[in-house]
């Protein structure tokens, strides 16, 4: 099936929108080790515009290997027990940096329709810390190079009422709830240091392809308006 570049534009639309709204310090840009707390804002932002927010986890593990003839030249940033890490471009465009975090880095999921006349859905995956644009499930496995046990979903309860749902919590992070989430969560983000030079995020593949069809249609439809 394909993908409709209107139906993925307007989910990229929203996480801009909510980027902007949640974090106007862009505190995502900068290293921290709070992405519970970024997945739990966009959640709230989610639940509140009508979804039902799900959550992503990518778990640590010993495994994690990278090709031997990659042509890049790799940055590697060493953070202790850190095994779930990404590779982020920076100014040169054949220099990639290593960042990572420990145990495991968790972003907000949303399962909506994305196909072209369909209600088939897709899981996307709104993560401002890696990602510029919102990428689906698969794409974001991918670019953490984990295997398919490494990944895990779950519900999320933004409110923090239901303990059952992970690990004796609501979601907000693999362990019990820490008093009010979004308390903790704010105080979380409020810690990020914004100084200094923000990372580079990875570009969105899906909403690169999504733009192209997107002008492609335009310029076929201006094209036949003249031709009519």
């Amino acid at each position: 099936m394909e993908f409709d570049s209107q139906k993925i534009l307007h989910y990229n639309q929203l996480f801009s929108r909510w980027k902007n709204e949640l974090f106007p310090r862009r505190e995502y840009a900068y290293e921290n080790e709070c992405c519970y707390a970024f997945a739990h804002k966009l959640a709230a932002k989610a639940k509140e515009n009508g979804f039902t927010p799900l959550k992503a986890w990518c778990l640590e593990s010993s495994s994690r290997t990278y090709p031997e003839d990659t042509p890049l030249n790799f940055i590697r940033e060493p953070k202790g027990k850190s095994t779930v890490s990404v590779m982020r471009p920076t100014d040169d465009p054949l220099t990639f940096k290593e960042c990572g975090w420990s145990n495991y880095h968790v972003a907000l999921v949303l399962d909506v329709p994305v196909y072209k006349d369909s209600p088939k859905t897709e899981k996307l995956v709104f993560d401002p810390i890696v990602f510029d644009g919102v990428v689906t499930l698969k794409q974001w496995q991918t670019q953490f190079n984990a295997r398919d046990y490494q990944v895990e979903l779950s519900g999320c309860d933004v409110e923090g009422k239901d303990r059952t749902i992970l690990n004796g919590g609501s979601g907000y992070w693999r362990a019990p709830n820490p008093g009010s989430l979004d308390v903790h969560a704010n105080r979380q983000l409020e810690n990020v240091n914004c100084s200094g030079r923000e990372q580079k995020n990875i570009r969105s593949q899906l909403v690169l392809q999504a733009q192209r069809s997107s002008r492609s249609m335009n310029v076929t439809k201006a094209f036949s308006g003249r031709t009519a």
